[in-house]
């Protein structure tokens, strides 16, 4: 597969997929990848305004302290591979155009239709950072949090910036609704850091996970 056979094979599919209510889909996948989240240390983000900022943030720490990292963020504005970057370098075309291929056999071989760009990309982010065995990935979330696809990660510690109205029409239209979906991204005995001055009720919601 080439890189422009690649970024046609993602121009494919939609930017939100079929909507889901639980992680099957994209847990499949990553089965049939080999499960490469598993295997790494990861700083997963979600929140309404500031996660690309914080994403940010964090890389530069780690690279900091002389350590490698990933960083799978959205949306681009150079180019599609802006989204996936190690030590703040995009991954190269090539790299690109190869796990794009290995996502797309396995996408095919999982009996399920409806993926995202936002998936595809995504399981292409974990092998990738797999890959390049990365000291620590930080992962931001698509839409929301509970039923990102990113939600299948196992994190070191959890993020959630401030939250306000976004995608209610996916997440629901009060804030609470909103807060309940980016609040399912807390684990337990997972640390999670959240950002001040949030609302009361998303307070409340979070606290409460």
């Amino acid at each position: 597969m080439t890189y422009e056979q690649a970024y046609e094979y993602i121009s494919n599919f939609s930017k939100s997929g079929e909507p889901v209510k639980d992680l099957i889909r994209f847990v499949i996948l990553m089965r049939m990848l080999g499960n490469p989240h598993n295997e790494l240390k990861i700083v997963h983000v979600a929140g309404t305004n500031g996660k690309g900022s914080v994403c940010e943030y964090i890389s530069n720490a780690v690279k900091a302290d002389k350590k490698s990292v990933g960083k799978f963020t959205s949306p681009y504005i150079d180019c599609i591979e802006e989204r996936i970057q190690v030590n703040g370098k995009y991954i190269s075309k090539p790299a690109f155009a190869l796990l794009c291929e290995q996502v797309k056999n396995a996408v095919e071989q999982s009996g399920f239709e409806g993926f995202s760009q936002f998936e595809i990309l995504c399981a292409i982010a974990l092998l990738y950072f797999y890959k390049e065995q990365v000291s620590v990935a930080v992962i931001e979330t698509g839409i929301g949090g509970l039923y990102d696809c990113t939600n299948v990660v196992n994190p070191a510690v959890s993020v959630i910036t401030t939250v306000a109205l976004d995608h209610t029409d996916i997440l629901g239209e009060s804030l609470t609704d909103i807060a309940h979906h980016k609040a399912g991204i807390i684990k337990p005995s997972i640390p999670c850091v959240v950002a001040p001055l949030q609302d009361k009720e998303v307070m409340n919601i979070i606290e409460a996970k």
